[in-house]
């Protein structure tokens, strides 16, 4: 089997809107971004929900040498799957101080929305994410085949993959900071 794959870095922040409580109950990723007709539409869009998970991406919106963003984005884990969080600001720029580093257990609240297919809990502000602990191990990668990424892919969007046994058929991996595409392959079709 054959796949063409978009390397990428992505990151989503979250944050509680403003005037919006904190959900009551802290659902599990896999429960807040549930799409049970498969429709590639998470249930809870526009939906306010509160998950809780650990970071495993850097805020990959920051600017290369900036000190400040209008945005702050990361991808948080649990044991049930993973999702972007954002923190989209118009009239304020974001102090760029590791808001969330690598490895930081956070709390978020705000609404489950979409962009460009990527299914994400955006916040208002920085208030919609709790800080609950630092320094946590990464969550391992889950081992995989292409076969059953290309199955459906939404099951494993937002958490940490390995594809096992897989061989580069065509492309080079581009540097960091860059998108590129590669081929690879593996026997599981």
């Amino acid at each position: 089997m054959r796949v063409a794959c978009s390397l990428f870095t992505a990151a989503v922040a979250v944050a509680g809107f403003a005037g919006v409580a904190r959900s009551q109950t802290v659902l599990s990723i896999a429960a807040a971004r549930i799409d049970a007709n498969v429709d590639a539409v998470p249930d809870k869009k526009d939906q306010t929900v509160t998950v809780r998970g650990v970071v495993t991406s850097p805020n990959y919106t920051k600017p290369a040498g900036a000190s400040t963003s209008t945005r702050v984005s990361h991808y948080i884990q649990d044991g049930s799957g993973g999702i972007a969080f954002t923190i989209p600001t118009t009239t304020t720029a974001i102090a760029l101080t590791d808001l969330a580093p690598l490895g930081t257990e956070v709390e978020v609240t705000g609404k489950i929305t979409q962009f460009n297919g990527l299914t994400q809990i955006e916040v208002a502000t920085t208030d919609g994410v709790k800080i609950v602990s630092s320094g946590n191990p990464l969550p391992k990668p889950l081992p995989i085949t292409l076969a059953q990424f290309i199955l459906n892919p939404e099951a494993f969007e937002g958490m940490r993959v390995r594809f096992q046994n897989v061989s580069k058929v065509s492309g080079a991996f581009p540097a960091a900071g860059v998108n590129g595409t590669i081929q690879i392959s593996d026997s599981s079709a």
